[in-house]
């Protein structure tokens, strides 16, 4: 299945032999990959709502969800798939500015850190959301010490533009975050 967005087909990308970008709705497998990676604890360290998916039957609703929202405009998901096999996601959401500003989220099972994979995939994403859906600008609020997604978006084109204070709540406590951006020209 492929969503239209403001009358754009998005597509399935394939960024190699082996890796490739696809919709929640598109593997048969889809759950039980994505189950395994949301019961690891340092998936979603640095998220701030991290999403409550303790069986399969929660993960299918929010994942139904998810399509739902992507079929209605508010949001488009992708699944990481590697060898048939999800090992994360990339999210285009909160469109803002008539839907010209967006920002990009990305998540990637530990199995699959530090081999450029987030990298390519963000630098996929914002080529799409440049050129297809015309945005024309794309922010990543990054928590503060998380190194690893401050070099995947480095990498892929993303400036630093600044410290927001006190942006985040994760496990109770309240901290700053960085908000990163991307636009046409970078």
């Amino acid at each position: 299945m492929a969503y239209i967005y403001n009358g754009i087909v998005c597509k399935l990308f394939l960024l190699s032999d082996e890796l490739q970008l696809c919709f929640v709705d598109d593997q048969i497998d889809t759950v039980n990959d994505l189950y395994d990676i949301y019961q690891l604890p340092n998936v979603f360290k640095y998220y701030s709502d991290k999403p409550s998916i303790c069986n399969k039957r929660m993960l299918k609703l929010y994942l139904q969800n998810q399509m739902n929202a992507c079929i209605r405009g508010d949001i488009l998901v992708w699944n990481i798939v590697r060898n048939k096999k999800s090992i994360g996601q990339v999210q285009l959401f909160d469109f803002a500015n008539c839907y010209t500003c967006a920002q990009i989220s990305f998540f990637l099972h530990p199995q699959y850190w530090n081999q450029g994979i987030n990298t390519t995939v963000v630098m996929v994403i914002s080529e799409y959301g440049f050129n297809k859906l015309e945005l024309k600008r794309i922010e990543a609020y990054v928590y503060y010490d998380n190194m690893a997604s401050f070099k995947s978006l480095e990498k892929a084109g993303f400036l630093r533009e600044g410290i927001l204070r006190n942006k985040y709540q994760i496990d109770g406590r309240i901290d700053n975050c960085y908000i990163y951006s991307k636009i046409p020209t970078n």
